[in-house]
């Protein structure tokens, strides 16, 4: 008996598994025969459970007249608790719904920043709480904080909030709330908020780290140090982790990637040898995952002592921008040419010219050259939103790799309006406990919430 293996089927004839592809023959896949031939003993039996289910999900999504975040969710409960729908029909369902959810989403909020002329914003990090604080920093190194919002602001005057104004379309346009901190003087490349600090690094040719605090009324130092440029310069991106005592960072640099263990003592610095720039990273544990110029995606493992150029796990046909894990074992890779594929990890194999076969394949992403648009994978993981050179943002399943399609009707405040934004999309980042998404773009920060028409 054949074992039902993900992604693989079974071919009797030649006692052989192969990868699941689109032109794979529909009587191989795994689960046809006990789909479409019932036998004729209980044909009748599974004929009415099956309409039976198929009328119980059509109730359920006919109940949903419009999307609008909280009946998404209440929805989506209702469905996985109907007993008379099987799992994967139940699974399926939902799928259908959120992605229904992310393509109604609209603009919930935005806010200009206080940057000078020519400045824009190329780095972002958010809170969970949607009125916490937020960090932004800019092409010429300034970093801008979000205060939380305070009582006195969430007061009516009238028809207006304190501070606050609605523009002609009915947005409205929060107070000012944004106030330049301090500033690294090159490019912000990469922020991160991780308890009460903020991590911050800038590309150089000096490139500089700065950890701080995020109430600039306590009563801490500000830290932050200078990579030597003999040794370290061009810092593409950094990933932050820290246990509330001590930071640690993970830097792409030009030619190599280097692990920081202690930012407070900048102890235990270990470079990771590439041979190209690190223009992105990826870290899980004690496992990181480099995308490099080249097209490379390396894999080092830091528990290890000895000095290497890594593992090779994919090779792409151009700089690699973005290198995500989800689900555990599934990673997305994003390329400069616009190409995006995700590849299970569990399941690497090569295909003839070195390549390594894919899982899936993103179609429909906008990119020719650039190494710094908006990439994000949704909390979930059953979905990818990145930013295009065309200036829009696209979203795409990763389960089937389906382009999540833009909204049918006409509107100035959707997440995916085919009309183009104003300027670049260099962030985009989302929050689990919120549902919200945020993007910046030129001076703006806007904040969407999934399934939500604000």
């Amino acid at each position: 008996m054949s074992l039902n293996l993900p992604g693989f089927y079974y071919d009797p004839e030649r006692n052989r598994y192969f990868p699941i592809t689109s032109s794979t023959p529909q009587h191989l896949l795994p689960g046809y025969k006990t789909q479409s031939q019932p036998t004729a003993d209980n044909s009748k039996r599974k004929r009415r459970k099956i309409s039976t289910s198929d009328l119980d999900s059509q109730s359920h999504v006919s109940a949903l007249p419009s999307i609008h975040g909280s009946s998404v969710f209440s929805a989506m409960r209702s469905l996985r608790s109907n007993p008379a729908m099987s799992y994967g029909r139940k699974s399926h369902v939902v799928h259908q719904i959120e992605s229904c959810a992310i393509s109604r989403t609209r603009l919930c909020e935005e806010e200009e920043l206080p940057l000078g002329p020519g400045c824009r914003i190329t780095a972002l990090a958010v809170s969970d709480d949607p009125e916490g604080y937020q960090v932004a920093g800019d092409n010429r190194g300034w970093i801008f904080i979000r205060q939380p919002l305070s009582l006195d602001t969430q007061e009516y005057q009238g028809e207006a909030f304190r501070g606050g104004r609605f523009d002609e379309d009915g947005l409205y346009i929060g107070p000012m709330r944004w106030f330049c901190d301090l500033g690294l003087m090159t490019k912000i490349t990469a922020i991160d908020i991780i308890h009460d600090k903020v991590f911050v690094s800038s590309f150089g040719p000096h490139a500089k780290i700065m950890v701080g605090a995020l109430d600039a009324s306590q009563d801490t130092d500000v830290s932050a140090f200078i990579l030597e440029p003999a040794k370290a310069h061009d810092l593409w991106t950094a990933v932050f982790e820290s246990d509330g005592k001590t930071g640690s960072a993970t830097l792409g640099l030009h030619g190599k990637a280097m692990y920081v263990q202690d930012l407070d003592n900048r102890m235990g610095m270990r470079t990771l040898h590439t041979g190209s720039d690190v223009m992105t990273i990826c870290k899980k544990q004690d496992i990181v995952y480099t995308g490099e110029r080249s097209g490379m995606v390396r894999l080092f493992d830091l528990r290890s002592d000895s000095v290497s150029t890594g593992s090779s796990l994919v090779k792409m046909d151009s700089m690699v921008t973005n290198v995500e894990l989800y689900r555990t074992w599934e990673m997305i890779v994003a390329a400069a040419k616009g190409d995006m594929r995700s590849f299970d990890m569990r399941f690497m194999r090569k295909e003839p010219g070195g390549k390594t076969r894919s899982l899936l394949e993103f179609e429909g992403h906008k990119n020719t050259h650039m190494n710094d648009l908006g990439f994000e994978i949704l909390p979930s993981g059953d979905f990818v939103v990145a930013a295009g050179m065309d200036r829009k943002i696209r979203a795409w399943s990763t389960r089937t790799g389906e382009q999540v399609p833009s909204p049918s009707e006409k509107s100035p405040h959707a997440l995916l309006d085919e009309r183009p934004f104003e300027d670049d999309i260099h962030a985009i980042r989302a929050s689990a406990e919120s549902g919200g998404l945020w993007t910046s773009t030129g001076r703006f920060v806007r904040h969407f919430k999934i399934g939500a028409a604000c």
